[in-house]
């Protein structure tokens, strides 16, 4: 199939594509595979739009030329967001997952809420399988499906052609040959263990009972995309919805959303299937820059601090990936630390030195036809021999001609010996958090409350708003050989938000990332720790704090319809477990309730002990035209009341937003 592709593309003439400029570099930064994006999606098993092929240096401009090819990608590894965990005794007796700082999935799961509908996938580095929380009451593994990518004891998944298929059945019977990691064990525990390694349960993450769907993957973006694939595949296959976590993320790529696994996940996401990325660790850490794009015969520059390098014997060094709007033109410049200088680097042109202080490499490419944009990549490395990197300042300098704003990610700092300096901490979520329909979370700390201290900042380099909120970080979760462990990071906070998505789509398994997004943002805790940073959404917070019971109780409660000229009927589910339920009139563009004290209130209905739920309630609203109380120009909204708790619900968007604040409008 290679050579007849290869044959094929060799006729193609005028340039239609781009390419990658990392794909081009000769050393080990990327994987074995090429991504090709294509113009229209190929029948596959796949994410829709991409084609892997093996990677080819020589020939990747070749395919780019190809009329249905609009970019040839590189294949590059994403890092485990902070796996970080303790046995502290004393710490972990402090500790649950579901009931610290007000998560409240405790109180969705006494609720009967345990995600039992919905399947829970995780894309990690391995699971220990037989910890007892990935195992139910009988002795049976959870899990359903296992693709270990990286291995090749059985058959692969049909329509891929590596890795290793293993089901239920055989994991229960101990064939499976999977071997654990010890970060892909704590995330899945997060989002779904379900406690059992402890009498009394203390442990269990948030979609207890959820049905699991793993894939074992070494990290590389060609495989998350496979992945992503493979999950909404198996998912429709057993007609069940699904969400998704990925606590994986690196900083190569425009941070925009155009990066293959983001596309992947936007090609895959949609109702009944919804992924959720952490937002990475990398505030505090000087991995980001932005500048001016300079005016005609002006300069901007950017300073790195290069520390020691180790000689370990493999290939070390740094890389710097720039973008910079397509309307502009930009010339990069390195100078060393002997102040020996490389370039300029006119657009399209790249350069490749052996110098002193190291192997000096340089792309700036003409555009990135996916976003519109320019792209240029920096690696400076040794030989992997005696010679290493030069310690020292190096400076990037860039002589432009246009206006807009540049960015600069360090995307590889082996050892972290290389810093940005007087670096900018937004805009450093990693990816694949910044795609347009994933969940994006940032984390908080257990101990005071108080945002995560490395918590990635939004938004994205395209203005979008995220965050969407953050859950806890420092949590206990299970551990390899049985045990449990400390965790943090927002690898540990992004599984706790995929929890509670499993619980909602439990409950109302067609809502796509839109509406969930929607309802997560609003049924987020804003109080006084989150207001004390800024009102929400701040770039650091997002819409604040993750808070299951409602969010969940959100989804499947109140439905209203005509049920005659001027009789309008409200029903409800006997789970929304509200004591009473209040209806209002809405005439406006959005819902408020005036501050004369609710005047607009058509009818107040109290559920008694003994009243069936399912049978509803009628009222009469003679003084609105049909036309307009059936939601053309107005709505119907209904106010649930439980204890100090309360829900309103919008009928046009068709679920309830927790009523954090009197002057609170619906989205």
């Amino acid at each position: 199939m290679t050579v007849l592709l290869l044959g094929l593309l060799l006729h193609a003439s005028a340039s239609r594509g781009s390419v990658d400029p990392l794909l081009l570099h000769p050393g080990p930064w990327c994987g074995d595979r090429m991504i090709i994006h294509t113009r229209a999606p190929e029948p596959s098993a796949g994410p829709p739009g991409l084609i892997m092929a093996p990677r080819c240096r020589e020939t990747a401009r070749v395919v780019a030329a190809a009329p249905w090819v609009r970019h040839v990608e590189a294949s590059v590894p994403l890092d485990l967001l902070l796996d970080v965990a303790t046995s502290d005794s004393a710490l972990m007796a402090a500790d649950t997952v579901v009931a610290f700082l007000g998560v409240a999935a405790d109180g969705a799961q006494a609720a009967g809420w345990s995600g039992q509908e919905c399947l829970l996938a995780v894309i990690d580095n391995g699971f220990e399988l037989v910890h007892p929380d990935f195992v139910d009451s009988s002795g049976a593994s959870r899990v359903v499906l296992l693709w270990d990518q990286t291995a090749s004891d059985t058959p692969p998944p049909a329509g891929f052609d590596y890795g290793s298929l293993w089901t239920g059945e055989e994991i229960t019977a101990g064939t499976c040959t999977q071997t654990a990691g010890a970060h892909g064990t704590r995330v899945l525990g997060a989002a779904a263990g379900n406690g059992r390694g402890m009498a009394d349960l203390r442990y269990r993450g948030v979609a207890a009972e959820s049905a699991l769907l793993l894939v074992k993957t070494d990290g590389l973006t060609d495989r998350i995309s496979d992945a992503l694939a493979w999950i909404a595949l198996t998912a429709t296959a057993l007609q069940k919805p699904v969400s998704v976590n990925l606590s994986l993320g690196s900083h190569y790529g425009a941070h925009d959303g155009t990066r293959a696994d983001e596309l992947a996940i936007d090609a895959v996401s949609g109702e009944g299937v919804i992924v959720t990325c952490a937002a990475g660790n990398s505030d505090g850490v000087p991995v980001h820059a932005k500048g001016a794009v300079p005016a005609a015969g002006e300069t901007d520059s950017l300073a790195l601090a290069v520390g020691d390098y180790p000689q370990s014997g493999a290939i070390e060094g740094f890389g710097l990936d720039l973008w910079y709007p397509g309307a502009c033109s930009l010339r990069v410049v390195l100078r060393d630390p002997f102040e020996a200088l490389h370039g300029p680097v006119a657009m399209g042109d790249t350069l490749a030195e052996d110098a002193v202080s190291g192997n000096v490499w340089i792309a700036n490419d003409v555009d990135a036809p996916l976003n519109g944009d320019h792209h240029a990549v920096l690696i400076v490395s040794d030989d992997g021999a005696a010679d290493s990197v030069s310690a020292g300042a190096w400076t990037v300098t860039l002589q432009g001609d246009g206006r807009g704003e540049w960015h600069a990610w360090l995307f590889m700092r082996s050892h972290g010996a290389t810093s940005i300096i007087d670096a900018d901490s937004t805009c450093t979520l990693v990816m694949p958090g910044t795609a347009d329909s994933c969940l994006t979370v940032g984390g908080y700390s257990r101990d005071n409350g108080n945002a995560y201290d490395f918590s990635s900042r939004g938004p994205t380099r395209d203005g979008r708003d995220r965050p969407d909120l953050c859950a806890p970080t420092f949590i206990t979760t299970p551990n390899p050989g049985g045990a449990y462990a400390l965790f943090s990071g927002t690898s540990a906070s992004s599984p706790q938000v995929a929890g509670a998505v499993a619980l909602a789509l439990s409950r109302s398994a067609d809502v796509g990332p839109a509406d969930m997004r929607a309802s997560l943002r609003t049924s987020a805790r804003t109080d006084g720790l989150v207001t004390e940073h800024g009102l929400p959404p701040t770039d650091k917070w997002g819409h604040g704090r993750l808070y299951v019971e409602p969010l969940v109780r959100s989804f499947g409660l109140i439905a209203i319809s005509v049920a005659g000229d001027t009789t309008f009927a409200l029903t409800w589910g006997d789970a929304a477990g509200a004591d009473a339920y209040e209806v209002y009139r809405d005439t406006t563009a959005f819902f408020a309730p005036d501050s004369g004290g609710f005047s607009n209130r058509v009818a107040v209905v109290s559920l008694a002990d003994d009243e069936d739920p399912a049978e509803g309630f009628q009222w009469e609203d003679p003084s609105a035209d049909p036309l307009v109380a059936a939601g053309r120009l107005c709505a119907y909204v209904v106010r649930a009341l439980k204890g100090d708790e309360s829900w309103w619900s919008d009928t046009r968007a068709g679920g309830l937003t927790r009523d954090t604040h009197d002057d609170r409008r619906m989205r």
